[in-house]
């Protein structure tokens, strides 16, 4: 293997091969990736209204980019939720020591 040649992993969605370079510390995410958009693809597939691997693979990407977009918004209010109310409790931690002090 040429040292330039990075490794490569064989991934399968639907019933096709692919060969992806890959570093071998990232393979498992990589088929795991490859595990959830085959799912994904399936579960089109199955719906009986599109063939086309191209579509099916169009409509697997908008749906997990929707997943993903829907997570970061969640995401980001359960961060601003936690921020609140750590400093919310930072201010009753304040309170109290300084009426002891």
């Amino acid at each position: 293997m040429n040292s330039k040649t990075a490794p490569t992993t064989t991934i399968q969605l639907l019933e096709y091969e692919y060969r992806i370079a890959c570093p071998p510390e990232s393979r498992e995410s990589l088929l795991a990736a490859a595990d959830y958009l085959n799912s994904k693809m399936l579960e089109i597939r199955n719906t009986g209204r599109l063939s086309n691997i191209e579509r099916i693979a169009i409509m697997a990407a908008l749906n997990i980019c929707h997943e993903l977009l829907t997570c970061r918004q969640e995401v980001a209010e359960l961060s601003d939720f936690v921020n609140g109310r750590v400093q919310e409790l930072s201010n009753t931690i304040e309170t109290a020591l300084s009426k002891r002090a």
